[in-house]
């Protein structure tokens, strides 16, 4: 009577299993009955002790044709406890003979989705989250989990489909807002992504730079499509917006930001603009110290070049090239942004085979990783 909401189902299948072993049939079956009747959503069993009582409570002939319905549920409870301990296959056959009742509980399809993008399985990911969708429109997580499996499969025009389609108020969500900034710039339209941007205030959170990178992407994008054009003016104007920190994007501006590669690109910029000074500042302010294992220290060195300054350039990388490789052992939330300055560095040594190897490692731990994807498709088109 005293537990919550959340753990009320968990007493009360724990309740019946023990009623049922001390031999009351008639109490286990009415408690099993108000187990049927408790909400699922939100509860995620963790302990020994319960995976226990479920398996005892899923044998034959203990659940009556009164609730029938609750088998299903010890099944998903059963899976999700099994995926909190690791044990992925059991996980999986067990939320696959809870997903053969076919209720229209989402987050049983959610939680199978989540185990298929963590093997890669994008397809199937899509498949089961298009089916938690159906079962719940509004839970915002769904459409921005789906719109990720659709991004790693390539599939841009149903994620446009998808997030055009999304109820308003699941659109409004800064997380889907976000993708929809993701996806514009993508897809060539750099303005509307950066009024998606600019339109919202994204809440800080320490280290998020979400939306920052998303803010980057449209701006480099932009700055490309226009320099393609010959408009270097403006390709001028919106890369030195790089260099400004919106405080609607959730980011602040650190003491030292590491932007070696906007002031490389200005500078490549100005040079095009034929003023020299300028365009030899901005690679001065690149070639600005920074550690070896930045992302960005391969653009150090291109600036060094630059400015003439080839053998130290020469000997950068190598540093750098050593740094790196004695770091890429390491697996964390940061292993793909070091596979994506490795593969920089090996495509400043000219080595574009390795480079396009390190890409391929960085997009194995991160598949939406935006920046190893922009750099794989220029590294394609140069082999053709």
């Amino acid at each position: 009577r005293r537990a919550t909401p959340r753990s009320r189902l968990i007493v009360l299948l724990h309740a019946a299993d023990i009623a049922r072993r001390l031999g009351r049939r008639g109490s286990a079956r009415r408690l099993l009955a108000s187990a049927l009747r408790a909400p699922l959503r939100f509860v995620f069993p963790s302990r020994h002790e319960t995976r226990a009582a479920i398996e005892r409570l899923l044998r034959p002939g203990v659940i009556d044709a009164a609730s029938r319905g609750l088998r299903w549920k010890l099944d998903y409870l059963l899976g999700v406890l099994h995926a909190w301990r690791g044990r992925i296959d059991a996980a999986r056959a067990a939320l696959a003979r809870a997903a053969s009742a076919r209720p229209r509980f989402a987050t049983l399809y959610a939680v199978q989705a989540k185990i298929a993008r963590r093997q890669k399985d994008h397809a199937r990911a899509a498949a089961l989250l298009r089916r938690a969708i159906a079962g719940d429109s509004a839970d915002f997580r769904l459409y921005v989990a789906l719109d990720h499996s659709l991004d790693v499969l390539g599939r841009h025009g149903a994620r446009e489909v998808l997030l055009a389609r999304a109820p308003r108020a699941v659109r409004a969500n800064p997380s889907v807002r976000l993708r929809r900034a993701l996806l514009a710039t993508q897809r060539g339209r750099h303005d509307e992504a950066l009024a998606i941007l600019g339109a919202h205030s994204f809440p800080p959170w320490e280290g998020w730079t979400g939306a920052r990178d998303v803010y980057l992407l449209a701006l480099f994008g932009k700055a490309e499509a226009l320099a393609a054009s010959k408009r270097y003016d403006a390709a001028l104007a919106a890369m030195k917006k790089a260099l400004l920190w919106p405080e609607n994007l959730g980011t602040g501006r650190p003491q030292q930001p590491d932007e070696a590669n906007v002031h490389f690109a200005i500078g490549e910029l100005e040079r095009a603009l034929g003023r020299r000074d300028a365009a030899r500042a901005s690679w001065r302010r690149a070639a600005q110290a920074h550690e070896l294992t930045s992302p960005h220290v391969a653009f150090r060195a291109a600036a060094l070049r630059r400015l003439g300054r080839a053998a130290e350039a020469k000997t950068l990388l190598g540093k750098a090239r050593a740094a790196l490789a004695a770091q890429l052992w390491r697996v964390d939330p940061w292993t793909h942004e070091r596979y994506y300055g490795y593969a920089l560095v090996l495509r400043e040594l000219r080595d574009n085979a390795g480079a396009r190897a390190a890409l391929a490692k960085a997009l194995a731990r991160r598949p939406d990783y935006a920046w190893a994807r922009r750099l794989q498709a220029r590294l394609s088109q140069s082999r053709k």
